[in-house]
């Protein structure tokens, strides 16, 4: 039955504070006008309070937080208001303005259907903050009818911040009516608080109720014919984009691994090019190595593998010479030497390991 209730309740908070936002900007601040406004200011560790009205504010006091219980914060909050009718005034949370972020989001003029949805969707690509870090409110700042854009006054405060004024006024034993910026114009002024909560208990919730009860009916009758296309073309066409996107991203993905597997190759190559001697420098460095009654046949470079091949009246003379020379190592016969009678020399054939050349 607790559920059941709670259930109730929240629904009808929610259905109230619908209404209450559909009703025409004129009557809203009509019914407004004549109400004092009770502004809680939350300033550091101390709430100031001051009593707003047609003839002007006066200051109230000021109340410390820390280190304060409930009862002696409800006690001081009471000599406060000593004199001052609750019951018909606005109770405003005022929060510090440099703690509130203010943005002006460009949008289709087709969200403002579901603007709040909308900005929740998107809070994460206009702040610095995911949707469910913040509380936030919005005002349209003006449209485009050529362009069909708007322009969206979004107001963004952490979540913690008015989970603590809350607790303050649970504190003193009232419920806010508005939690708003110290400083905010009061024409159209931004509210923190969830729309599922707004007006329960306030000053607002009962100055719209007789109001809400008439258009009740009326506006429940055309609710229900309301098309729903619309709505369901906007959320088509943000899963559409989030498709494309998502397509976009993991195409650039692959372009970027594509990119990076051939700037690796590309360096290996010229690594492996600038670490290698050209043929000319490795047959000139072999000329010098070799001694004048010794001479070449074949010079084969397969790699970084070298065969010399040729003639010499002493080859294992020849292995110590090449072995000498920085840019060849392990040098070798590749098969054993044989003695030539034709020139009377003897014929060898060696392998070595080419290296990489000094300072690559």
């Amino acid at each position: 039955m607790t559920t059941l209730r709670g259930l109730l309740s929240r629904f009808l908070a929610w259905w109230f504070a619908e209404l209450a936002s559909c009703l025409p900007a004129g009557l809203r601040i009509l019914l407004q006008r004549r109400r004092a406004i009770l502004a809680i200011a939350l300033v550091g560790d101390e709430a100031r309070l001051r009593l707003g009205k047609r003839e002007g504010w006066r200051e109230l006091g000021r109340i410390p937080l820390r280190p304060a219980g409930a009862g002696e914060l409800r006690r001081a909050f009471a000599g406060a208001l000593r004199g001052v009718p609750l019951g018909s005034a606005e109770i405003v949370v005022e929060l510090p303005a440099d703690r509130v972020l203010r943005r002006m989001v460009d949008l289709p003029t087709a969200a403002a259907e579901n603007l709040r949805e909308v900005l929740s969707f998107e809070m994460d690509r206009h702040t610095p903050f995911r949707a469910e870090e913040v509380a936030f409110d919005f005002r349209i700042a003006g449209s485009d009818p050529a362009t069909r854009r708007m322009a969206v006054d979004l107001a963004v405060v952490p979540a913690p911040l008015v989970e603590q004024a809350t607790a303050v006024t649970e504190a003193f034993g009232v419920k806010p009516d508005r939690i708003s910026v110290a400083g905010d114009p009061a024409a159209a002024p931004v509210n923190f608080l969830a729309p599922a909560v707004r007006n329960q208990g306030g000053v607002l919730g009962r100055r719209l109720s007789l109001v809400l009860g008439i258009v009740a009916a009326a506006l429940a009758i055309a609710a229900v014919y309301l098309p729903l296309h619309q709505e369901r073309q906007l959320l088509a066409s943000y899963e559409a984009r989030l498709a494309q996107s998502r397509a976009a991203a993991a195409d650039a993905d692959a372009l970027r691994k594509r990119v990076a597997a051939a700037l690796e190759r590309t360096r290996f190559l010229v690594e492996r090019r600038l670490s290698t001697p050209t043929t000319a420098a490795l047959f000139k460095e072999v000329t010098e190595r070799l001694p004048d009654d010794a001479w070449l046949t074949q010079l084969r470079l397969h790699g970084n593998q070298v065969t010399l091949s040729g003639f010499s009246p002493a080859a294992a003379s020849l292995i110590a010479g090449l072995e000498a020379s920085p840019l060849l190592a392990e040098v070798r016969f590749a098969s054993p030497v044989i003695a030539d009678p034709r020139v009377a020399l003897e014929r060898f054939n060696l392998s070595a390991v080419l290296t990489p050349a000094p300072g690559s």
